[in-house]
């Protein structure tokens, strides 16, 4: 393939005119292109082209890939092509400078008159070898000639006839001079063609049920320990023992993700970024797995996203994505509590309180917020989680709200996952229950890290209340005081109301003054609420029976199903209905009263319970 690069107009002699430089490749000597697109394999993997078209001009150099391909240049640099430097004419000879690649071989070719793609070139002198250096080439100009035309030729070349070209050995770390080099991957074990093909036949994923590793497996086990996360190797060419270079790298699918540095992880039986595989694995049917560590650390962290690239150098087709995370998700005791007290806010007349609680998945990924309030002044419009200055986050509905999932995720002002994550921890997300009187907000409540445990233990210390008197226990004054009140109400009475907590507040008042604390206070008063001589002592049958009798009084002591299941003394007789609606009473009674042993018993009751609480 012949690929025109430049046009050098050279001052010469009359019988000369001008000079035109043509730089050409030719296909490759090693056979080098497995996967067979065209281009040599290792460039591929040296520069991470695998997905680059040969035809295709990604740096707009002038060269395709295809051409970058055979000299080994970078095919995404437009300043890395083959390509002439200083072109001079000294005397009598041409001198051309040319930047070489280490073990390519370069040809100096000219021709009077090259039209067409069949034109015959002559060459210029011997070959050189490339070492990476700029080399010159001289060629006399010729007697009488009035003009021509010079190309360098860049092709490769397999000096031990091992399949891989010298430029290939260079870069992968083989010998030019040995078919079978000590220092390749298989240890010498195979020569340097079949290690190289077997290397780069590599393909990776990770093993179904191990994508995700967890810094803590289980936070409740007695020795909490780390779980990897694995990946599976496997080659379709050689089964000869293969050292396989490890890189990780960024594997975010964007940029509100995090991606895992060289410190978060290990990869186990890796030694200098590298790791084994054993003679036959690592084949069909017999996957070779890799065990990627996280390293533990105190840092609430949200999955990171780490991408393993396997081969020699650089990036590769072998490659496979894991996530690092905390603790596992699918786990309840793994959950992390955060609880917001909901009060009144700024400006706002109200009693109403609430309490609300996110359990932070085990890996801090989403979380399941549960809402509880009373006593609002006026109809709920809805509830929100905010942040900052009411920049809302989620909707969580209306009334009381069990399991609400949110995602924790950038938004609004956090531009990241982790920065969302980070704001949860600090403090800074808060619930909002707005109400028609107070559509801005009526009680609010920040979020703070608490303890808490899936399972309830009775016998927990954590329950036991400080001693009075010890130096754990303190009268609460203040808002605290008053959330104590309502929250003492909101347990003893069907909603606290602002003339209930007046007199608690004076009992309470009344206690501490006199010495005592808050719970003298509170005892008080829900003493004197089962003090029979101040509060009447309802009887539950006297009140049905009462709402009966009324009952029969208003229907003119008629039965409520008289129309349909007559009774007479205390008997119940049997009614059937004919096709016309007729109906026919049964002479012989059958005391059948599953309706109507007391005319309105269950309404009745259930109106009356209401009267009495």
């Amino acid at each position: 393939m012949i690929m025109h690069r430049a046009l050098t107009r050279l001052k010469a002699p009359s019988w000369m005119t001008a000079g035109c430089l043509l730089i050409a490749t030719l296909p490759l000597t090693a056979a080098t292109d497995y996967n067979a697109d065209g281009m040599d394999d290792v460039w591929q993997q040296v520069y991470n082209a695998w997905t680059l078209v040969p035809g295709e001009d990604d740096d707009n150099d002038g060269c395709t890939n295809l051409t970058e391909s055979i000299a080994g240049t970078d095919p995404r640099n437009p300043a890395d092509c083959v390509r002439v430097g200083d072109t001079q004419i000294a005397g009598s000879n041409v001198v051309l400078n040319v930047m070489t690649e280490l073990g390519k071989r370069y040809q100096l070719q000219s021709n009077p008159s090259p039209m067409g793609l069949d034109a015959t070139w002559t060459n210029e002198g011997a070959a050189v070898t490339g070492d990476g250096m700029n080399k010159q080439f001289v060629t006399p100009m010729g007697v009488g000639v009035q003009r021509k035309f010079y190309r360098i030729k860049a092709q490769d070349q397999d000096t031990d006839g091992d399949g891989i070209s010298d430029w290939a050995e260079g870069q992968t770390g083989t010998s030019a001079l040995l078919a079978t080099s000590p220092s390749n991957a298989s240890g010498g074990a195979a020569n340097d063609g079949d290690t190289l093909r077997s290397l780069l036949s590599l393909t990776a994923e990770p093993v179904v049920g191990f994508e995700e590793a967890y810094e803590v497996a289980d936070r409740e086990a007695v020795t909490p320990a780390s779980a990897p996360a694995k990946v599976q190797l496997v080659r379709n060419f050689g089964t000869m023992p293969l050292t396989v270079a490890i890189t990780g790298g960024p594997g975010a699918p964007n940029a509100t993700k995090s991606n895992a540095s060289g410190t978060d992880y290990t990869v186990v039986g890796a030694s200098g970024g590298a790791i084994t595989i054993p003679g036959g694995a690592g084949v069909p049917g017999s996957p070779f797995q890799v065990s990627i560590n996280p390293v533990v650390d105190a840092t609430n962290e949200v999955p990171e996203y780490l991408k393993l690239s396997f081969g020699l150098v650089g990036e590769t087709p072998a490659s496979a994505t894991v996530m690092l995370a905390d603790a596992n998700p699918e786990l309840d005791g793994n959950r992390r509590l955060f609880v917001a007290y909901l009060g009144r806010e700024a400006g706002v007349t109200t009693t109403a309180t609430g309490l609300a609680t996110a359990l932070v998945a085990g890996d801090n990924s989403s979380a399941l917020i549960n809402l509880s309030f009373s006593n609002l002044s006026s109809p709920q419009n809805t509830a929100y989680l905010r942040i900052g200055g009411d920049l809302e986050l989620l909707n969580i509905g209306l009334g009381q709200v069990s399991g609400r999932g949110w995602e924790i995720k950038a938004g609004q002002t956090k531009v990241t996952d982790q920065e969302m994550l980070d704001a949860l921890e600090g403090g800074q997300l808060y619930i909002d229950v707005t109400t028609t009187e107070n559509p801005s907000g009526e009680i609010i409540g920040y979020f703070n890290r608490a303890n808490g445990s899936t399972e309830f233990d009775p016998d927990s210390d954590s329950l036991d209340a400080p001693a009075l008197g010890s130096a754990n226990w303190q009268n609460p004054t203040g808002e605290a005081l008053e959330r104590e009140i309502w929250r003492f109400l909101s347990h003893c009475t069907y909603g606290g109301t602002q003339a209930l907590y007046d007199e608690v507040a004076a009992k309470v008042q009344t206690a501490v003054s006199g010495g005592g604390t808050y719970l003298d206070g509170l005892e008080a008063w829900l003493d004197e609420q089962m003090n029979p001589s101040t509060t009447p002592s309802l009887n539950f049958m006297q009140l049905v029976m009462a709402a009966d009798n009324e009952e029969f009084m208003l229907r003119g002591n008629k039965p409520i199903t008289y129309s349909s299941d007559p009774q007479f003394n205390g008997a119940a007789y049997n009614v059937t209905y004919d096709a016309n609606g007729v109906p026919t009473i049964s002479q012989t009674a059958d005391n059948n009263r599953a309706v109507n042993n007391y005319p309105q018993s269950g309404p009745n009751r259930r109106r009356e319970w209401w009267t009495m609480v």
